[in-house]
């Protein structure tokens, strides 16, 4: 053997042996870490490590809506509320899946407030499966493997992170020949765009609930709710809830509506407006198409009790907002906090509405980071932010050039 191989050879036994010292380094450190976390997991039911919900309730002066708010909380799935206003009732024969899908397209993991919609789903959802579709599940896992050891939802075979993969979802739809074609490109949002058209795509494929990860779980999906759809505001619907069969003919309509007047550069034309649209064109017609029949319409305050522009008490005292918080807890199956325009996360107080939501319902997300890491500081003013009233990059994107 000459001198090059040996070479060659000595280099290849190097490299081994420093990746078996990492692997063994990184064995040694989960091992460790199990160890240590291994009794809280087993000795904290609801996983409130600083008796949150417990201590709150016992509260003399606490106004009666939020006393029962917490209450609610302490009971997930329990609170079975008529979910959706049926404008052309009638039973689906099509049983949904129980599943709820929700899309992480970011490669690195960085806001774990996202984490309070998978795990808020999962509580108030006991028989569902929840999907997380990320695009990069190794370090989805990996970032979040302390929340996931506290709340136990991914061991106990409650919650799966699978690959996200838009050609193979979209093909054999509408949206695979506008996927292939590279339209998606043309975009100033190609993520989110792409992230519209997925949830349509993996619903009509395998049936089930889409949510968007800025929806925090406040009451369980009913079986009552059959094909449904949700109302943002009174005249338009929004599309990070949907519940529907696999096969719906409704998301198939949606697709070829996003299809066909497809828009990249301009904010929501893509979203939440296909559904509108593809509801107005197919089911206010004076002849309405055969699947509107059972497509259930789900109030405002199922979903959206704070509106895309008025969202300021989210960011009030919970204590001086009980009313609110009494409605939740009776009428919304799930809060849409609106994530794409609360940019100053580290000015929110840890007692506004939207944190003790969160401490409320996803409390095994409170014991995996500190306050400060989910953006929550106990000395901050209360009020919203101020990039949260005005935001004209979002709600007026600069036209294209031609």
């Amino acid at each position: 053997m000459d001198k090059l191989s040996i070479s060659h050879l000595a280099r290849r036994a190097i490299r081994f042996r420093r990746v078996m010292i990492i692997l063994l380094m990184a064995a040694a450190t989960t091992i460790l870490f199990l160890a240590v976390n291994e009794t809280a997991v087993e000795s904290d039911v609801y996983f409130d490590t600083d008796g949150f919900l417990q201590s709150a309730v016992k509260q003399t002066t606490l106004g009666e809506g939020c006393r029962h708010f917490i209450e609610a909380a302490l009971e997930p799935g329990k609170n079975n509320i008529d979910a959706a206003v049926s404008q052309n009732p009638a039973k689906t024969d099509t049983a949904i899946p129980m599943l709820v899908h929700f899309i992480y397209y970011n490669q690195q993991f960085t806001y774990p407030r996202y984490l309070c919609a998978v795990e808020s789903a999962a509580r108030q959802n006991p028989n569902h499966h929840i999907i997380v579709w990320a695009a990069n599940p190794a370090e989805f896992n990996l970032a979040t493997n302390t929340w996931q050891l506290n709340s136990q939802l991914v061991a106990a075979g409650r919650v799966s992170v699978r690959q996200l993969d838009w050609p193979l979802m979209m093909t054999g739809t509408p949206l695979e020949a506008w996927l292939t074609s590279g339209a998606y490109k043309e975009s100033k949002w190609v993520d989110q765009n792409l992230g519209n058209a997925f949830r349509l795509a993996v619903v009509y494929q395998q049936g089930g609930v889409y949510l968007d990860m800025d929806i925090i779980s406040m009451n369980p999906l009913s079986d009552s709710m059959g094909r449904s759809l949700g109302m943002q505001d009174k005249d338009a619907m929004n599309n990070a809830f949907l519940r529907f069969p696999a096969a719906d003919p409704f998301l198939w309509a949606a697709m070829e509506e996003f299809v066909g007047g497809f828009n990249g550069n301009v904010w929501g034309k893509n979203g939440p407006e296909v559904i509108t649209r593809t509801y107005k064109k197919r089911c206010r017609s004076k002849s309405p198409s055969d699947f509107c029949t059972g497509v259930n319409i789900a109030p405002v305050q199922r979903f959206y009790p704070f509106g895309y522009k008025q969202k300021q008490n989210m960011f009030e005292p919970w204590e001086d907002q009980c009313e609110v918080m009494q409605s939740m807890a009776d009428e919304s199956i799930g809060i849409h906090w609106w994530n794409r325009r609360v940019k100053s996360i580290e000015t929110m107080s840890n007692r506004t509405v939207l944190a003790v939501v969160m401490k409320a319902h996803c409390p095994a997300l409170f014991s995996a980071y500190t306050e400060q890491r989910l953006g929550m500081n106990p000395s901050a003013s209360f009020g919203a932010p101020a990039l949260l009233v005005e935001d004209p990059e979002l709600m007026k994107p600069k036209p294209s050039k031609k």
